[in-house]
Formats: C-alpha cells, structure tokens, sequence
C-alpha cells in the first residue's frame, strides 16, 4: 500500500525565493554545484526552461518570463546556453526524486505530492 500525503508547497522562507526576477546566469553563479543542466522543450522545437541536475537526487526547474536573449523555436532542439543564462527567471519548481517540494512563486501549483 502506497500512503499518499498531500501538502501545500508555498515557502514563505524559500532558499530560492529572491532569485525570482533575476537573470539564470546569476542562479548558476550562486548555485555552482550541479552535475548537469538540460534545456527543457514544451511543445517539439520550443524551450521551456533549465533543468538543474545536483546529487541527491535533487533538480530544480527555472522558467523563463520570456525568451528576450535565446531563440526558443529551433526544430533541432540546439538551443544556445550563454544566451539562456542572461533570461530572467519567472517560476522556480525544486524536485526530490522526480516529485514536486516546492514552486516559487507561491500559488503556481495548489498541492504537491510526496510518498
């Protein structure tokens, strides 16, 4: 039997909270020890964010307000790094073993699940 706790994910005292509204470079300079960062698509050919990678089975997901510096449409998915890191940063989700802890900012999702 699998126990299923709902609980709210709004963190008032979030690690992340003030990176909202700042550039993605600016996280990487201030969170250097991921293993890997993967851009996102959405829709086929369409960026969506940065995937962060760090042990511990830790992600964290930065979504862009808008694409101003990179292209997001490109078919092949060859989406260029330098140029993400200068877009600011709109949402921030942070994941433990592919399940959602927290979303910043608050009322971006209304429940998270954790086994």
């Amino acid at each position: 039997m699998i126990t299923v706790i709902l609980f709210s994910c709004q963190n008032k005292d979030s690690t992340y909270q003030h990176f909202v509204g700042e550039d993605i470079g600016y996280f990487l300079k201030n969170n250097p020890d991921y293993i890997d960062l993967r851009i996102e698509s959405g829709k086929p050919g369409f960026a969506r964010s940065l995937l962060i990678l760090f042990k511990d089975s830790i992600s964290i997901e930065l979504v862009p307000t808008d694409f101003k510096h990179m292209k997001a449409f490109d078919i092949k998915g060859e989406w260029d790094m330098d140029s993400l890191e200068k877009e600011q940063i709109k949402e921030i989700y942070v994941f433990k073993n592919d399940s959602l802890i927290e979303a910043i900012p608050e009322g971006t999702y209304n429940r998270c699940i954790r086994y």
